[in-house]
């Protein structure tokens, strides 16, 4: 990717074990800024360069407003704006929400803030929903059939900007975790379903993290969301900024301060296995806080999500469950532009377009290179049975 480090990116940098922790109990603009900065500036490094182009990365899993706490809130992601601007950078906002629903996170970025953010600052809003995928990456042998999107090439740098939040499946979501969300489309839930362990998911979010080279990570922790997340929990007031060049480093000051012990976390246990972690070398600096134990995901509530979310996503399941890319007939012109197009290969063209669902990687970047817009997505007829017993 485009002007960024080699697959060393977290060795040999003595910076990269610093985490910054700056005391902010306020969503108003000037505050969040002044804490955001402090944050950067704490970390003794450069965040960017005149003309780099920079993608932020907030935390936009669903269309949730601000003060549910479930997604990054808009201003922390405004300061990150101006920062990066002052340093000369072009700046970008991008996300794609959760699962396979095309128009979700065209809908996040109006219902959780980011589509005024970047109105009011002039920042061009990125949608990674629907896109053509990087397949090659040197994690390959562990991410398999789960890639990037390969708008993300295109930038010099990603900064993720996760919410802290407690996680019913991987018990924390922090920095690396939120970068799940550059994979397109469907591709999210294909993750879970390859990655159907804590421990088999955690280490394709290593992999994907190593991958992806997020030159800082910000933690919106101001207000977070406790109990049951990263969803459907509650939110909690921590007043807490959090920065560092090393995604696991954070996630592991982080997770601490509400009560985890940060080894217990899958993600955090594989970054430490992976050698991309190094607790013993971890530098906190600026506010010094007393831990806030958070409310964890209910046991019960826990195994449940874990024993039959899991299965439901499972490689056997999954492609009953998720809308899948479907040719609408009547507009189809069989021009092979989504043929040529498919990043796996598995469209065809003979007396009409084919698509083999069996490798799939639910990308969607079918629906957005076709010319008449002839690609739908549809519901699997299990979920249209279930919609129609339910009426819903």
């Amino acid at each position: 990717m485009a002007g960024r480090q080699t697959a060393e990116w977290l060795k040999g940098l003595d910076v990269m074990s610093r985490v910054a922790v700056i005391r902010c109990d306020t969503y108003e603009r000037e505050e969040v800024a002044a804490a955001v900065r402090q944050a950067a500036q704490s970390l003794g490094t450069e965040i960017a360069s005149s003309g780099e182009k920079v993608l932020l990365k907030p935390n936009l899993i669903e269309a949730l407003p601000p003060e549910a706490s479930g997604t990054t809130h808009p201003e922390v992601v405004r300061a990150l704006v101006g920062l990066f601007r002052e340093k000369g950078a072009e700046v970008y906002i991008g996300d794609s929400s959760r699962f396979g629903n095309v128009g979700n996170t065209s809908k996040a970025f109006e219902v959780c803030g980011m589509a005024r953010v970047a109105e009011e600052e002039g920042v061009e809003l990125v949608n990674l929903e629907a896109d053509d995928v990087i397949k090659e990456t040197p994690e390959r042998d562990i991410l398999q059939k789960i890639y990037p999107a390969k708008t993300l090439e295109a930038f010099d740098r990603i900064v993720s900007i996760p919410k802290l939040k407690t996680h019913m499946l991987m018990k924390f979501s922090g920095a690396p975790k939120n970068l799940v969300g550059c994979i397109p489309g469907g591709g999210k839930a294909l993750a879970h379903a390859i990655g159907n362990t804590t421990e088999k998911f955690a280490r394709m979010v290593v992999a994907l993290t190593k991958v992806l080279k997020p030159s800082l990570s910000v933690m919106d922790g101001i207000w977070g969301m406790e109990g049951n997340g990263p969803v459907y929990g509650e939110p909690r007031k921590l007043g807490l900024i959090f920065a560092s060049e090393n995604p696991f480093a954070l996630d592991w000051v982080a997770s601490g301060r509400i009560g985890y012990e940060p080894r217990e976390v899958e993600i955090i246990a594989s970054a430490i296995e992976e050698g991309e972690l190094v607790p013993e070398e971890i530098e906190v600096i600026g506010d010094k806080v007393l831990q806030v134990d958070f409310l964890k995901p209910t046991e019960e509530k826990a195994r449940h999500i874990l024993d039959h979310f899991l299965s439901r996503l499972s490689a056997v399941t999954f492609a009953v469950r998720v809308p899948r890319p479907t040719v609408d007939k009547s507009k189809c012109t069989r021009c092979g532009e989504c043929v040529e197009k498919c990043p796996e290969g598995v469209i065809s063209l003979g007396s009409r377009v084919k698509i083999d669902y069996s490798g799939c990687i639910y990308c969607y970047y079918c629906m957005r290179v076709c010319p008449e817009e002839a690609i739908v997505l549809t519901n699997p007829r299990m979920v249209k049975f279930v919609k129609r017993v339910l009426k819903i």
